[in-house]
């Protein structure tokens, strides 16, 4: 009879958690088939779509130079590969509308599990549970992670890593860092942002790993080696096609287009495209010849002219480079939907994401005594911080992380509901013993 007790919870614990997965998987298909095949179209991010057609018509991965596309210089090289091979692969180069939304559906599912496991690891199988089920529910995530967009299979790669690393941390194989380095350089491969983050994590292993300096460095080596194969592959094409160990060919045009008196014309009230366009039609005619130039000759060298621009301009009104960090940091993190949705999105948005926010930033100060452990986490916000402050972010660019605002979210949930539970026992027993005394 006691063992039967003290099995039951884990059993069903199991069984909420296969009921939450299966109602995630449900929730996110049932609602992107509703909304209807013209409206996947009509919010997708057609680059990928065009980056997806490429390789398979190349039947290859970038093999072209710099291809010029749309107003600015883009080529096959133009984002890191792995979504857009990942679109390639499920739609068998068709870019069918279902096999897409199944597949990604699927994957934000194993996101839902995986942050399950991350909770449990960081709290207690009822934190855990909870966490679940928000992630199941939470509306950015039921819609984005369907969309034709990197971001649900992004913030899948960034939760497995993140359990991945931490497990690490407590293992002594050097199987566990391989798995790690590889799944850390898919994420890499998706979004390139995640780089700085890389050696943030590093640093956080070398430092709170709990065995010998000499186990430490053996499996960081493990690491380091099979996040360096993983992505090795792309960084020698990059050299061969834009000369250069380039992860994307928009690095420098971005820093310049989110560094220039025209970044905030349009952006955040409206689109950072918008922007872009203002801040290209700015350009005289002898820029617009020297970047034709280079676009057929260096890539690299291109990613460079772009970058001095920028680096220029920064040097010049420091003042104003400060002040469009602070307005980076706060549309990123922001309530409001960048670019604007309609209202009935913005409503959803603004009731789903400030709640967690909220409760996931008091999660943080009552773990604050936890900081070694939580560290990691930590390092990922401030390596997502100075990649905005340098670049930009729209919310869909952060919502990786709303995985360890609703983390925790479901602890100061947890914590609130058993300090209500403590107070009533109290004030119970205190009216218990003003009866007693009365009798």
């Amino acid at each position: 009879m006691t063992a039967r007790r003290l099995l039951a919870p884990v059993a069903n614990y199991q069984a909420v958690l296969f009921l939450t997965v299966l109602v995630a998987l449900a929730l996110r298909m049932i609602i992107r088939f509703a909304l209807g095949e013209d409206f996947f179209w009509s919010n997708s991010y057609s680059v990928y779509y065009w980056l997806a057609t490429e390789y398979a018509e190349q039947r290859a991965v970038c093999k072209s130079t710099m291809e010029a596309i749309e107003v600015v210089g883009r080529s096959c090289g133009y984002l890191p590969p792995l979504y857009s091979l990942f679109l390639t692969l499920v739609s068998s180069a068709g870019m069918g509308y279902k096999p897409i939304v199944a597949s990604q559906a699927i994957i934000s599912t194993g996101t839902v599990a995986v942050a399950y496991l991350v909770s449990r690891r960081l709290f207690d199988n009822t934190t855990a549970i909870l966490t679940g089920v928000l992630v199941c529910v939470y509306p950015y995530y039921v819609l984005h992670d369907t969309a034709l967009q990197e971001t649900g299979v992004f913030t899948f790669l960034v939760t497995l890593s993140m359990l991945l690393l931490m497990s690490v941390r407590h293992s002594n194989s050097g199987v566990a860092g391989v798995l790690t380095g590889v799944v850390l350089g898919l994420a890499v491969l998706v979004r390139t942002t995640l780089l700085l983050f890389v050696p943030l994590a590093f640093g956080w292993l070398l430092y709170s790993i709990p065995h010998a300096l000499r186990n430490r460095l053996r499996i960081l080596s493990w690491l380091a080696l099979s996040f360096g194969f993983t992505i090795s592959p792309w960084l020698v094409r990059s050299q061969v096609a834009v000369g250069g160990p380039l992860m994307n060919n928009h690095a420098g045009v971005y820093l310049w287009l989110t560094n220039n008196p025209l970044t905030f014309s349009h952006y955040p009230q409206e689109s950072m495209d918008l922007s872009s366009i203002e801040a290209w039609n700015s350009l005289t005619s002898g820029e617009l010849q020297e970047i034709d130039t280079l676009s057929s000759e260096n890539g690299w060298q291109l990613e460079g002219w772009f970058a001095r621009k920028a680096i220029e301009y920064i040097a010049a009104n420091p003042a104003l480079f400060v002040r469009a960090v602070a307005l980076k940091v706060w549309t990123a993190f922001s309530w409001v939907l960048n670019p604007r949705k309609g209202g009935i999105f913005q409503t959803i948005y603004f009731f789903s994401y400030s709640p967690i926010l909220v409760l996931g930033l008091l999660g943080v100060l009552e773990t604050r005594h936890r900081w070694k452990e939580f560290g990691l986490i930590y390092m990922l916000f401030i390596s997502f911080l100075l990649v905005v402050a340098v670049f930009f972010a729209h919310t869909s660019h952060r919502t990786h992380l709303d995985i360890f605002l609703i983390i925790f979210s479901a602890h100061s949930i947890r914590t609130m509901h058993a300090r209500r539970a403590r107070w009533l026992h109290r004030v119970r027993l205190l009216f218990q013993r003003r009866s007693a005394n009365m009798c």
